[in-house]
Parts: structure tokens; C-alpha cells; sequence
């Protein structure tokens, strides 16, 4: 019961890691880099 228990434990810990780690790609707009479709307009100083 306590190896359940700490297993879970460490699993939840590993997927909130990854969570920080890793964010969402659907939060992110426009496409990845190089692709030249201009996704991102540009602003002029």
C-alpha cells in the first residue's frame, strides 16, 4: 500500500515537472520558426 502510494506520488511529480518544463504548444500563436508566413507582425521603431 505505501509503494502504491509514494508510485503515485512520484508520477504526479514527474507530470508537474513536465508541465513546467514543457508548456503548452497551443497557448503559443503563429508558427514555428523559419516557416515564412509571417505570423507575427512587425513592428517598426
Amino acid at each position: 500500500m505505501q509503494y502504491l502510494l509514494i508510485g503515485l506520488l512520484f508520477v504526479a511529480a514527474v507530470y508537474y515537472v513536465g508541465k513546467r518544463l514543457f508548456p503548452s504548444k497551443k497557448n503559443q500563436g503563429g508558427c514555428g520558426k523559419g516557416c515564412g508566413c509571417d505570423a507575427m507582425p512587425k513592428t517598426s521603431k
